[in-house]
């Protein structure tokens, strides 16, 4: 599928990767079926399609506190600052990155400067977020993120 999206073949990369999708849920791989979730988020984000690209994180968001796997939900809140950049909300794409950056798993060593404010939420919670608030474009978190 990246070969195909690199090669500039979008709707190959995705039909692969929903191919893969399947053989991954077939073979009970729980772990691959929600890192292609991320991949179709993604080319769903490139697309514009704001809508399925909220959808794909949900269930990847849900999938990584399921297996809880810290790698996995870090990703899924890197990909969630993407798409709260695509909607030109910087400051809490920011915030976002502030959340990820202090869980534990991400190995950032505490900066001795002021770091940009963080919501008082912790990962899971976020990813929590991320899943329930899609069908409402995640406009609580939002206005959470922003408040902090």
């Amino acid at each position: 599928a990246e070969t195909a999206l690199l090669g500039g073949d979008a709707e190959a990369a995705e039909q692969q990767a929903r191919l893969a999708l399947e053989i991954a849920e077939a073979a009970g791989n729980r772990t691959l079926a929600a890192s292609l979730k991320l991949q179709f988020f993604g080319l769903a984000l490139r697309r514009g399609d704001l809508a399925g690209a909220r959808a794909e994180l949900a269930a990847a968001a849900g999938a990584a506190l399921a297996l809880a796997r810290p790698a996995l939900q870090l990703q899924v809140a890197s990909c969630f600052a993407d798409l709260l950049a695509q909607q030109r909300e910087p400051g809490c794409a920011r915030a976002v990155q502030a959340i990820a950056a202090a869980h534990p798993a991400a190995g950032v060593e505490p900066r001795p400067s002021p770091a940009p404010p963080s919501p008082d939420i912790g990962l899971e919670e976020l990813l929590h977020r991320i899943a329930l608030e899609a069908g409402l474009a995640h406009a609580p978190l939002i206005a959470a993120l922003r408040a902090a």
